[in-house]
């Protein structure tokens, strides 16, 4: 059964008595969620071309509960990142986020592109911080390819990749390379 009626049916069966437009309003989501999801998942990096965009990863927006345990989890307790008077101290309107926390997004957006690839490793990712990322933005990552070759069985790939706000504002640039085995879609596409 493909997905888009799977979603239909299970929503039908837990969903009561809705009215027709409802239900339309519903299925027409399902069908343009599910098919992009499906699309995006369908298209490996390693069949992509040079200059090509990579699906965005979008980031919830930062909260002090989420500073409060990057800072457990890193160690990095600089209370410009977890205290207001300490960031308003040194001339901050208010905390902002550790520049290491939007890497760390960067690194889970090319984890992302890689997924669904065995073996495949993100080798090397190198940042910049631009712009700070202050409580309430929400980031998206972003990547394009630069390069994409294979050599003796192994696809080696670039990436130009940053994290922007809410303002289009980028906050965090940097360039990443993943290698990965060739597959056979990747010899016959690239």
């Amino acid at each position: 059964m493909e997905p888009n009626r799977f979603v239909w049916r299970a929503w039908l069966a837990a969903s009561g008595a809705r009215s027709s437009a409802q239900s339309l309003a519903f299925h027409a989501s399902c069908i343009l969620n599910i098919s992009t999801r499906t699309w995006r998942q369908k298209v490996s990096i390693l069949d992509t071309a040079i200059g090509q965009e990579l699906t965005p990863l979008v980031k919830p927006p930062v909260t002090q509960e989420q500073l409060r345990r990057y800072a457990e989890a890193s160690g990095d307790y600089n209370p410009i990142h977890l205290s207001e008077e300490a960031a308003h101290n040194v001339g901050l309107d208010s905390v902002i986020a550790h520049g290491m926390l939007s890497m760390a997004f960067l690194g889970q957006f090319i984890q992302q592109q890689i997924a669904d690839i065995p073996q495949a490793l993100l080798a090397h990712l190198k940042v910049r911080y631009v712009a700070m990322v202050r409580l309430g933005d929400t980031l998206t990552c972003h990547g394009v390819v630069k390069h994409n070759t294979s050599v003796d069985g192994q696809s080696s790939i670039s990436i130009e990749c940053w994290a922007q706000n809410q303002k289009g504002e980028k906050v965090t640039i940097g360039d990443a390379a993943i290698v990965a085995p060739q597959t056979q879609s990747a010899e016959v596409g690239v």
